[in-house]
């Protein structure tokens, strides 16, 4: 079951705050869908996104009415789902890992025994006038055995480490490459990640910020630099 910080406000409303690392199916992000989908809600993306209005030479949009805010709104969605598709493989990728482990862990200690397998099958062909060795399937079957339990530990260890690194980095970049493609729509200018235009990072925290008033506030600067590179300064 999905974890989702809840919060007793003064109105007696309860508040539902998005979770990433809680997220387990589709089902589980309807509220923060009905919530974009709410045009009768004020949400920050609809400020920042009605201050980019202002601007000139912004592309005409074809779908949504032409609602700038409405295209912003369902692009978010969209976001949402990448995360989820994010977080899925993660926990693939988690259900494998432990598989290997526990294979590393079944095989490790034939390790001695395997070793006397070998020595044995030696013996027996020295023994073996013929040419042929008729023990040479039974004794690649324990060579190959072997090599399977010497590689079992360092792919053990290499998936652990591979699934441990920047884990809750992982969701940020897909949430901020969901919104790379809306935000050239919106704008005619591709993201950058350069620190004195911060309009990009400004649509990503306002995305984020509206799928629930008391959405915590999370860095994003670094995902933006991991999906779209860094980006030299004027």
């Amino acid at each position: 079951m999905v974890r989702l910080s809840r919060e007793l406000q003064p109105d007696r409303r309860r508040l539902i705050v998005f979770d990433p690392t809680a997220m387990r199916s589709f089902a589980e992000i309807k509220p923060f869908k009905d919530r974009l989908s709410n045009e009768r809600l004020l949400l920050p993306l609809d400020e920042f996104v009605t201050a980019l209005s202002d601007s000139t030479n912004l592309p005409i949009l074809q779908d949504f009415r032409g609602s700038r805010t409405l295209f912003a709104r369902m692009a978010t969605i969209s976001a949402l789902m990448a995360i989820l598709r994010i977080q899925a493989w993660d926990e693939l990728f988690y259900l494998r890992t432990e598989q290997v482990k526990r294979l590393y862990k079944l095989l490790d200690p034939l390790d001695p025994t395997l070793r006397e397998a070998q020595d044995l099958l030696a013996r027996l062909a020295d023994l073996d006038d013929g040419d042929m060795n008729p023990y040479r399937n039974l004794e690649d079957a324990v060579n190959r055995l072997f090599l399977a339990k010497e590689a079992a530990a360092p792919l053990s260890r290499r998936m652990h480490a591979d699934h441990r690194r920047n884990k809750g980095h992982r969701w940020r970049q897909a949430f901020v490459g969901a919104l790379c493609e809306p935000w050239e729509k919106l704008t005619g200018r591709k993201p950058t990640s350069n620190e004195y235009e911060r309009s990009f990072l400004g649509f990503v925290e306002a995305a984020w910020h509206s799928l629930s008033p008391d959405q915590p506030d999370v860095p994003f600067a670094r995902a933006i630099r991991t999906v779209i590179g860094p980006t030299k300064s004027k």
